[in-house]
């Protein structure tokens, strides 16, 4: 078991805030719309509503435990009250991969909604008895999916910023060395092996 989360370096806090899952989430499926109808704006407003199911909803209830009492901080630093957000999330994801498809998204968001959806179903069930970085598992997905949709430059910043996360989760306290690369394991492959199946 890691240590309880600590106050930590700033750097780490930095980059837990800034590169968050929940910013992430919400930011990824509007990049990734947006790119796949440039110059075309229509692609960003589907990204927007996977943003809105994926990120924003499971966030706002995030929140909105914290503010009651009912999760110690944004980033559920205690395993034990993670199962329910995230089957909360799940939930969200579910609805949202079903508004895209009924409402005939593009396939660049629906693909990444799928990917979103097996990781967290992955994630979900582990996080039940074992601390799981779900901010390496985000951050590697979201490495994954810049490399295959944009490669180059984004590949480039995407993977060590993917590094940067993993080790202030570890600075921090908030996970062990061991949880960070299993969450980047499932959090790379997963969205990895979506998108070589269905892409």
């Amino acid at each position: 078991m890691p240590p309880a989360t600590r106050p930590g370096p700033l750097w780490a806090r930095a980059v837990s805030e800034i590169l968050s899952p929940a910013h992430l989430v919400m930011a990824l499926p509007f990049v990734i719309g947006w790119h796949a109808t440039w110059p075309d704006f229509s692609g960003a407003l589907w990204g927007l509503v996977a943003s809105l199911f994926c990120g924003a909803v499971p966030y706002a209830a995030i929140l909105a435990g914290v503010r009651t009492g009912r999760l110690t901080d944004k980033h559920i630093g205690r395993r034990e009250q993670r199962v329910r957000p995230l089957v909360l999330a799940l939930a969200s994801v579910v609805a949202g991969l079903g508004a895209l498809l009924v409402l005939g998204a593009i396939p660049a968001v629906v693909v990444l909604v799928v990917g979103m959806l097996v990781a967290l179903a992955v994630i979900a069930p582990i996080t039940a008895f074992w601390k799981i970085s779900l901010h390496a598992a985000v951050a590697a997905g979201t490495a994954v999916v810049l490399t295959v949709t944009f490669d180059g430059v984004a590949a480039a910043l995407a993977w060590p910023l993917t590094v940067a996360v993993a080790a202030a989760r570890v600075a921090l306290g908030a996970h062990t060395v061991a949880q960070v690369v299993a969450g980047g394991l499932v959090g790379a492959l997963v969205p990895l092996a979506v998108y070589l199946l269905i892409r």
